[in-house]
């Protein structure tokens, strides 16, 4: 699949509720679903994107960050970790960052893998990180934790454009997507509708390559990570 098997321009329709229902239960029956349907065409509609180009992938680059939550541990002794029940973050380059949840366990993330490595032991590792924080959690068992890649620009700062004049992209929220993508989704919004002023702002920003090339891009990053953690370090 490429860019070239779609020759006409395309057009956005809109199918009933009655017609996704429809479809769904004849998927069903043969043990497929609308929804897998519809995630494979978005994955063969990102690849097409991919083949644009002036869609520079080197404006940005994935890594892992991780979240692990505790086993509850009752409202007291919750309180006490965090009296004013705030959402915390430190300072750091690469920052850990935890809260209260409502059944009173204690959410710790930050913990982060640049390597890109899948070998990487992430619930042990943010358990290591949230002791040195919280060493009264000591014996405390981690009952869940999940990771995931979030992608980031050289810096840090959100990438918006456009590859033909209604097609946008944005990416490279580095982090910041629980903010930033609201924003976005409403600019681009406004920008499709005619008023593209706040959308161009975002769009002017400068935003460089990654060095190293294909083969090099990702050691550079975790030696550039590594120094950036020595100095939290000190």
């Amino acid at each position: 699949v490429n860019a070239k098997s779609y020759p006409e321009e395309f057009k956005v329709g809109r199918q009933d509720y009655y017609f996704r229902y429809n479809v769904n239960l004849q998927l069903s029956l043969v043990g497929e679903s609308l929804m897998g349907f519809n995630v494979w065409d978005l994955m063969r509609g990102v690849d097409v994107l991919y083949q644009r180009p002036n869609l520079d992938k080197s404006k940005i680059m994935a890594f892992a960050t991780y979240i692990a939550a505790t086993e509850p541990l009752g409202a007291e002794r919750a309180r006490r970790l965090i009296a004013n029940n705030a959402a915390v973050s430190d300072m750091n380059w690469v920052l850990d960052y935890f809260r209260r949840s409502a059944d009173h366990r204690l959410l710790f993330g930050g913990r982060v893998n640049y390597s890109g490595l899948t070998s990487f032991d992430a619930p042990s590792a943010t358990r290591a990180r949230m002791l040195r924080v919280f060493p009264q959690l000591e014996g405390v068992r981690i009952e869940y934790a999940w990771g995931g890649d979030v992608d980031i620009t050289l810096n840090r700062a959100p990438h918006f454009g456009r590859l033909a004049p209604n097609v946008y992209f944005l990416q490279g929220f580095s982090g910041h997507g629980m903010a930033l993508t609201g924003i976005a989704g409403m600019l681009v919004a406004e920008a499709i509708t005619g008023t593209a002023g706040r959308f161009d702002v975002f769009a002017r920003i400068p935003h460089g390559n990654f060095p190293g090339g294909a083969a090099l891009r990702r050691p550079a990053l975790v030696l550039a990570m590594l120094y950036y953690r020595i100095r939290d370090l000190l």
